[in-house]
């Protein structure tokens, strides 16, 4: 769901050191939109009535405490700046499953990856604005380029990053689903349900990479996805952390969780919890299956602040 996932290909133009950019997205007025609205309309799964893009009658069902709003409001457009930086990670995986000469399936999968994310960004900026709330907000010109990975063979690499992408998709379906069972708002519930939809083929993709390399992965290829997993769990710990939807030090009101839970989000207490649930019940057994040696990488993962 666009959790932070840490490393985005590098935007940056010759100068750009420090700038900033407010993040839109709204179709430009050239003709150019019309595919654009084409290629959303294509992306559609089942009824188009189940469409989660805001239509014209769409409006709050009831009143909602101030402080609650600003909560959501603030929580979306978070929301927003990380489907916006999980498109560039899943865009720049393409060019490395190219070069580790990956089947067509996998790089068109990724790159519809891509365009989900990016259609997530602008779900969630027409859900602010839903709220009432301005969905501006200056984000960094520059992002981090996805590791390289150059102490192992090029498959390997790709297979570390698209693994590491679908395992922070994997532990975010949990949190999904808790939103999605204590929703309210109909047109809120449109969007969680789409995101969910997609979020479970972000899941899949990475599982399913590795379940095609597995067999052939040489013995150095699997000593070296062995390597990488005590950092890559420690880093996707403090990410999915990093990303949860609400603060712990900044907890609101018991009195208006209530509406919290209607506007699409969960308390951080279970956010947490259903987390460490997700690595420990499904992300460790899994990653173990294929003789990772996950269980002991998490308990001597490195810590990361």
């Amino acid at each position: 769901m666009g959790r932070r996932l840490r490393g985005a290909r590098s935007l940056r133009s010759p100068g750009d050191d420090g700038m900033k950019s407010t993040l839109t997205f709204k179709p430009g007025p050239t003709s150019i939109a019309s595919v654009h609205q084409r290629i959303v309309n294509s992306m559609l799964r089942g009824d188009d009535d189940q469409a989660p893009e805001r239509r014209e009658d769409d409006i709050l069902s009831r009143d909602y405490h101030p402080q609650a709003l600003q909560v959501a409001i603030h929580t979306w457009r978070r929301r927003m700046i990380h489907e916006h930086e999980s498109t560039a990670v899943f865009a720049a995986i393409v060019p490395q499953l190219m070069e580790a000469h990956a089947t067509i399936d996998f790089k068109t999968t990724v790159l519809r990856c891509a365009m989900d994310e990016l259609r997530h960004a602008a779900l969630c900026e027409e859900v602010i604005e839903f709220l009432g709330g301005d969905p501006s907000v200056e984000v960094e010109v520059d992002l981090q380029p996805i590791p390289r990975h150059q102490d192992c063979s090029r498959r390997v690499a790709v297979l570390r990053n698209l693994l590491f992408a679908s395992l922070t998709e994997t532990i975010s379906m949990g949190l999904l689903t808790e939103e999605r069972e204590r929703v309210e708002e109909p047109y809120i519930a449109r969007v969680l349900r789409q995101l969910a939809s997609d979020e479970s083929l972000h899941a899949r993709v990475g599982w399913n990479y590795l379940a095609a390399l597995h067999e052939d992965l040489t013995d150095e290829e699997r000593q070296a996805m062995r390597d990488y997993m005590p950092v890559a769990l420690g880093v996707l710990e403090a990410e999915l952390l990093h990303a949860m939807p609400l603060d712990p030090d900044n907890e609101p009101l018991p009195e208006i969780m209530a509406d919290i839970f209607a506007l699409g989000f969960s308390e951080s207490r279970n956010g947490r919890a259903l987390l460490y649930d997700s690595i420990n019940e499904v992300v460790l057994p899994r990653l173990d299956a294929f003789g990772l040696n996950a269980t002991d990488a998490w308990n001597v993962r490195k810590r990361v602040a």
